[in-house]
């Protein structure tokens, strides 16, 4: 009897303690890439500013809000989402200037050999039978 309340015990411990194991081993993996983290970051706080104007907006027009607080909300949320928009367009600027260096390199090499072809999103090389990009997932045809 004790056995198996013992063997209970253990069953529940690791069920509890497993997703929270797990989510300390996702978040090492994506702290290694800052930049990935930073930019999804970014998406994150846009898409909760965005939210919060909706909220907003819905308390403003079911009369929660005044014409004053609106106003000042309205135009402090758009300042901060302009703000991330730029952060994240200069983020994507600087990924897209090194793909356009990696892609004038790859192309140097595919006019030099004939049988090569490379993703036209991130310049990986693939071969012909490949539908899908194995580095970024784009849908080749």
């Amino acid at each position: 009897m004790n056995l198996l309340f013992i063997l209970l015990v253990i069953a529940v411990v690791l069920f509890v303690g497993y997703p929270l194991f797990e989510t300390r081993t996702k978040k090492g993996i994506w702290s290694r890439s800052a930049s990935n983290s930073r930019a999804r970051d970014l998406e994150d706080r846009k898409e909760a500013i965005y939210a919060a104007i909706k909220d907003m907006e819905f308390d403003y027009q079911m009369g929660k809000l005044s014409d004053e607080d609106f106003k000042a909300l309205r135009q402090q949320y758009k300042e901060e989402a302009i703000g991330l928009l730029k952060k994240i367009d200069q983020i994507q600027s600087k990924k897209v200037k090194a793909k356009g260096v990696y892609s004038k390199q790859k192309q140097k090499i595919k006019s030099d050999s004939k049988d090569v072809n490379f993703c036209w999103i991130c310049g990986t090389a693939i071969t012909d039978g490949d539908e899908f990009c194995a580095n970024c997932g784009n849908k080749l045809k």
